[in-house]
């Protein structure tokens, strides 16, 4: 079992983080950095195939939150499969805009189901694959659907993707 309380999967950190805080802390690279992330991080996000502008924040949560801030407010809603992470429909809340929870059969993301809740006032869908807390992962083709939908809808999706790295069983990322 791997507890996944507070983001922190109780995995030793990886070497190569260790040798580059370290190598910080030597070569005084010790005060803030840009605001808007390292340009060598964007740089390599950017080789991963992350598109467009690229803004590093300290995490999903935060990431989430200044997304809907921009894109959501009084009279709007945002969906959002559930069972979900706890903090998504606060974040929407906070933007002013309602969160509509939308249940998801068993481990899968049913388009339909989303398209059906969706309003005219609809702004976002937020996703998160791996799921937390289901550990479902969505597959290619839930998100080309999910991707054709959110097109058509003129909708934002928010794709929370912070335990990309613990999949298991064959599953894919």
């Amino acid at each position: 079992m791997i507890g996944l309380l507070e983001g922190d999967p109780e995995l030793p950190l990886p070497k190569e983080a260790e040798r580059a805080v370290i190598s910080a802390i030597r070569t005084g690279r010790t005060r803030y950095s840009a605001a808007s992330g390292l340009p060598e991080l964007k740089e390599a996000l950017a080789r991963r195939g992350v598109g467009g502008e690229i803004l590093v924040t300290n995490g999903a949560k935060q990431a989430i939150y200044t997304a809907l801030q921009t894109i959501a407010g009084p009279g709007d809603s945002v969906l959002i499969p559930s069972p979900c992470w706890v903090t998504f429909p606060e974040a929407v809340k906070l933007a002013g805009a309602e969160p509509i929870l939308v249940p998801m059969p068993g481990n899968s993301l049913d388009v339909a189901r989303l398209a059906a809740a969706v309003r005219k006032n609809t702004r976002a869908v937020i996703v998160n694959t791996p799921n937390n807390p289901t550990g479902a992962v969505y597959g290619r083709a839930e998100l080309k659907a999910l991707m054709e939908f959110a097109e058509a809808e003129d909708l934002v999706v928010l794709s929370d993707e912070a335990y990309e790295a613990l999949v298991y069983d064959g599953g894919e990322h």
